[in-house]
């Protein structure tokens, strides 16, 4: 992380998020859950969707210890006590009607055999609980076979058990699962609301507001693009669109490298592509001095690209095709990580076609 957040007097990313989680996603999730919980009919498959790095799995926790909880305080918001069994045990990750299943590492699925030692569980009660949650984030990373047996685990929900499933797109979920689940969906934070819990943590203002405009309204990413690492990385991916013959290689390796750097690199390139098909789509063509670019810090870098193909209005077609081009494939991109294939073999798939772009 930034410098700035090694400060002893500064608040860590993990005790400030939940604050304005609650406050940002409660709108919409604690008005059904009291009213489900009030009834006794809290439905049996949630599934929280919301686009990555928002808190579907912080609020997810948040709900399962609620749900848990023995002694909830009354009130309009929905919240454990904290002192109860139940909450100590919550909090020190030794409930033993809480379950998680999840992938061992970013890169691996969710696989049959960990459903199949869930199912396995099935008429096993707690010494405390009635009532047992299971949580299984990112339900999209289930392999074929781990699905068809979730399938068949939520056709007859055992009694009791509760399940909070995540995923930031419930397309790619199958529809017999989905149409079993009850789906809140979480809205993005604000971008002021971002930079403003960037400041408080002790990113630089000018970092702020630049990591708050790449965010897309995640806490997560907002944090990965404040760290020193990627904020340089972010200048030489500039510089690699300037430019690509001269920095694709370095970025290839550096993406290799960690499942974040990869997600990183597609959330620039993304954003780039994004500005200049809204550009080179406007009707009639803006200059590029005057285009209002939404993110500040890309807007020397994107009028100087825009200026030089609209000296040449024969080549702007065919590089709104290839702007085209390359965002679908920086969306596929991100489904393909996760699969079982050679990261430099992918990197170079979204990068090299940058070299031979037209000019």
């Amino acid at each position: 992380m930034t410098q700035d957040l090694s400060d002893s007097q500064s608040r860590s990313p993990s005790d400030l998020f939940p604050e304005a989680l609650l406050e940002h996603h409660g709108k919409r999730v604690f008005a059904p859950m009291a009213r489900w919980k009030s009834k006794k009919q809290i439905p049996p498959v949630l599934l929280i969707t919301g686009q990555a790095g928002i808190g579907k799995k912080s609020m997810s926790r948040y709900l399962a210890e609620w749900i848990l909880c023995e002694t909830p305080p009354p009130g309009p918001i929905p919240k454990a006590c904290k002192l109860c069994h139940s909450c100590l045990s919550f909090a020190s990750g030794n409930h033993t009607a809480f379950t998680e299943v999840a992938p061992e590492d970013d890169t691996e699925s969710l696989k049959i055999d960990q459903f199949r030692e869930l199912k396995a569980t099935v008429g096993f009660g707690t010494y405390h609980h009635h009532a047992r949650v299971i949580l299984i984030p990112q339900v999209e990373r289930m392999t074929p076979q781990a699905a068809n047996s979730m399938l068949k685990l939520l056709e007859e929900t055992p009694p009791g058990w509760q399940f909070l499933l995540t995923t930031h797109d419930s397309t790619l979920l199958l529809p017999t699962l989905v149409s079993r689940c009850q789906m809140i969906r979480l809205k993005p934070l604000p971008t002021l609301e971002i930079q403003q819990l960037l400041h408080k943590i002790g990113v630089a203002p000018a970092r702020a507001t630049v990591c708050a405009e790449l965010s897309q309204g995640s806490w997560d990413r907002a944090l990965r693009f404040a760290d020193d690492d990627i904020w340089e990385k972010r200048s030489e991916v500039l510089k690699f669109i300037e430019t690509p013959h001269l920095h694709c290689s370095p970025l290839i390796d550096w993406a290799t490298q960690k499942i974040s750097h990869f997600e990183t690199l597609v959330d620039l390139l993304e954003q780039i592509t994004a500005e200049l098909l809204a550009w080179s789509s406007s009707t009639p063509l803006v200059p590029p001095e005057e285009f209002p670019w939404k993110c500040a810090s890309t807007h020397p870098t994107l009028t100087s690209l825009a200026h030089h193909y609209q000296k040449k209005p024969a080549r702007l077609e065919s590089a709104r095709h290839f702007w085209f081009q390359q965002a679908e494939r920086l969306g596929q991109s991100r489904h393909e990580i996760h699969l079982p294939l050679n990261r430099k073999i992918l990197a170079q798939d979204l990068l090299f076609p940058w070299i031979g772009a037209p000019t």
